[in-house]
């Protein structure tokens, strides 16, 4: 049986145990994490949390109640112990309280879609490169020529990495360079980011590379998430020296090269938007869809 679970009565262990076994192991799903991007969200629990699905409300348009996809998160959807099966997945989908007139959802890549008939479903990209049993060699032999040409100029700049910046470094870069193009990220939204990077660096589920140049000027830098063996790249970020030096690139080669043969999948959290899709496929990623699914009433 389905419950509805309200978010003071959580058995916030239980809850943890149950993302921590699920074949995807995502890290949004943990209750910390779910704790920064959706306070105060409510459960939907399976049995005794064989299989659970977070509620994150949002007011759409200000004014609608909705469970809408948090920012800071790219899929949720049903975590389960066990497979989820089609028909479980309908079945959370159908037991969303009526109150949530809209839903806006990104249901994670091991949910099956096939039996839900209601509302629309937009496939959306993922890009996911394999690390385990792999090794630097090996990982640099899928690289496409442009990204192997791009790597050989960046390697020429005497750029440093440093490990131990304050994601406000980072956070920095963004604002004063890409953020000025995107009027729609508040700091509401920074704030969101900022809170996740520190919890994660707290929780030794998060770091922080910069590349700094040699006037010890921060060029780029990328936060990871990384759990269950998964490596997420979550936020990026450079300035337009960097984007002249490859910093990126630079930055992208040390993580998986490193991190080759230790874990299992480096995730790029997408991308639909083609030139970061080009991008990213440059590295050799390999496409994994999930899908959003979007209901009124």
């Amino acid at each position: 049986m389905i419950r509805l679970v309200k978010n003071a009565d959580i058995d916030v262990k239980q809850w943890d145990t149950t993302i921590h076994l699920d074949p995807q192991a995502l890290i949004y799903g943990l209750s910390w994490y779910l704790d920064i991007v959706a306070y105060g969200w409510d459960a939907l629990v399976y049995d005794d949390y064989k299989a659970v699905m977070p509620l994150t409300p949002q007011l759409y348009k200000r004014v609608l109640p909705s469970v809408i996809r948090p920012y800071g998160t790219q899929q949720l959807g049903v975590f389960s112990r066990e497979r989820v099966s089609a028909e479980l997945l309908k079945a959370f989908l159908k037991k969303i309280p009526a109150k949530y007139v809209y839903k806006d959802l990104c249901l994670n890549a091991q949910n099956p879609i096939e039996n839900i008939r209601s509302g629309k479903l937009i496939p959306r990209t993922n890009l996911l490169i394999t690390l385990i049993g792999s090794n630097a060699e090996k990982i640099r032999a899928r690289y496409s020529k442009n990204t192997k040409r791009n790597l050989a100029k960046a390697e020429k700049y005497p750029h440093q990495f440093f490990y131990n910046d304050a994601p406000d470094v980072l956070l920095r870069i963004f604002q004063n360079n890409k953020g000025k193009e995107l009027p729609h990220l508040q700091e509401r939204h920074y704030a969101t980011l900022r809170q996740i990077m520190y919890v994660a660096i707290h929780r030794k589920t998060g770091y922080l590379i910069t590349l700094y140049d040699e006037y010890n000027t921060a060029i780029a830098g990328l936060f990871f998430l990384e759990y269950r063996g998964r490596v997420i790249l979550l936020f990026s970020a450079t300035t337009d020296y960097g984007k002249e030096t490859h910093a990126l690139t630079l930055l992208i080669d040390h993580v998986l090269t490193q991190k080759a043969g230790l874990a299992d999948v480096f995730d790029f959290e997408g991308s639909d938007i083609p030139g970061l899709r080009r991008f990213y496929e440059g590295f050799g990623a390999q496409e994994e869809i999930y899908y959003n699914w979007k209901k009124w009433f």
